[in-house]
């Protein structure tokens, strides 16, 4: 009874220098904000590649592979380095007719995967298809 609350100052007195004082919170505030921006973009982009390669993948389901081409490609801009949408982009490309955009494809998806030990039957077939 009595007894007055401590000081916000006093709180982080003595406890070493990680000890957390109105002026290093302030201090610190920008930092998060950078940070919080940061996480918010990086989940953006993964929202933005996954929706591009599931409406590409729909579009392809569907019968429109100009579409679903460009959607692929849309989710290559945002991951450039994402294993579906190269081997979906190489699929749509054919289906259009346009061969040497579909031999482009794989070969990136093929060198993406160099020394990668795999037996994706869809790295198999990129491989083929280069072959030929």
């Amino acid at each position: 009874p009595g007894a007055a609350a401590p000081s916000p100052l006093v709180v982080g007195a003595g406890l070493g220098p990680r000890a957390e004082t109105p002026r290093r919170g302030a201090a610190l505030a920008p930092l998060g904000a950078v940070a919080r921006e940061r996480q918010m973009r990086a989940f953006a982009a993964r929202a933005s590649e996954e929706a591009h390669g599931r409406l590409a993948d729909l579009l392809a389901e569907l019968g429109h592979p100009g579409e679903a081409l460009t959607e692929y490609e849309r989710s290559l801009r945002v991951a450039p380095a994402r294993f579906h949408s190269f081997w979906g982009a190489a699929q749509a490309a054919e289906q259009v007719g346009n061969a040497a955009q579909a031999k482009t494809y794989y070969r990136k998806l093929v060198e993406m995967c160099a020394g990668v030990d795999s037996e994706r039957p869809e790295l198999a077939q990129a491989r083929l298809r280069l072959r030929q």
